[in-house]
């Protein structure tokens, strides 16, 4: 083979060989437009979780609590009792009343615990759709019910208001007879407050009076725990303290 053959051969060669070389892959249309659905779900669940959920339902108004980091409301749906974060200036609910409620959940910070977040159900609205038992008697009775204490307790005027609410839920559901007729003729209940121990425990106990020949009489013994502000009733009969919740 002479030079030039050679030369020729050399260079059909190269030509062959760059012919063969795979091309670089290319993304077709179908591709492109199923690489930018795949992101655009991603930035949607992203966004999704930052979104509040909220939620609705009737239940029962149980109580306000404000003593800790957050003020919170109490509410029973069926057997089961609710938690919530309110932090609205309203305080008219009363035990009892019926409410339709909206919360979304959100997080909060808890004061001394590392300031984390922890999950919680927070009020978005709630009002009031019918009277509880305690509305029911306010308007029946119409009048104070009168309390006294002995001022040793020091007992301040936000537990005073909480322990008389607690009396006004039971003289609202009591089935006892004496008391009943006498919140139906509008006569003049009063209670005594005072601590006592019982059971190694420590509470606030209450006597309820009615009138009769000879004074208020005693006609029955409460219990309020001091810790989870629980209301018992006092089985005399029995000597034990039976919980009041209706």
């Amino acid at each position: 083979m002479n030079y030039i053959a050679a030369r020729v051969t050399l260079l059909a060669m190269v030509i062959s060989m760059v012919a063969c070389k795979p091309k670089p892959a290319q993304v077709t249309t179908d591709q492109q437009d199923s690489t930018t659905t795949t992101t655009t779900v991603k930035d949607t669940i992203v966004k999704a979780s930052k979104t509040p959920e909220y939620k609705q339902d009737q239940m029962t108004f149980v109580a306000y609590d404000d003593d800790g980091d957050y003020a919170q409301l109490f509410a029973k749906k069926g057997g089961d009792l609710y938690n919530f974060i309110n932090e609205g200036e309203d305080r008219s609910l009363l035990r009892g009343d019926q409410i339709q409620i909206k919360w979304k959940r959100d997080t909060i910070t808890i004061a001394g615990d590392g300031e984390s977040p922890e999950p919680a159900d927070v009020i978005v609205s709630v009002r009031k759709i019918a009277d509880g038992a305690v509305s029911k008697f306010r308007k029946r009775y119409d009048k104070p019910v009168k309390y006294t204490w002995a001022p040793k307790e020091g007992y301040s005027q936000y537990y005073l208001d909480k322990v008389y609410k607690l009396v006004e839920y039971y003289l609202a559901n009591t089935q006892s007879e004496l008391i009943r007729r006498a919140i139906g003729q509008k006569e003049e209940l009063t209670y005594s407050m005072e601590s006592a121990d019982k059971d190694g425990k420590k509470y606030t106990m209450i006597g309820v009076a009615v009138p009769g020949t000879q004074g208020s009489n005693i006609v029955q013994w409460l219990y309020i725990d001091k810790e989870s502000h629980e209301l018992y009733e006092y089985d005399m009969g029995e000597d034990k303290l039976v919980r009041f919740d209706k």
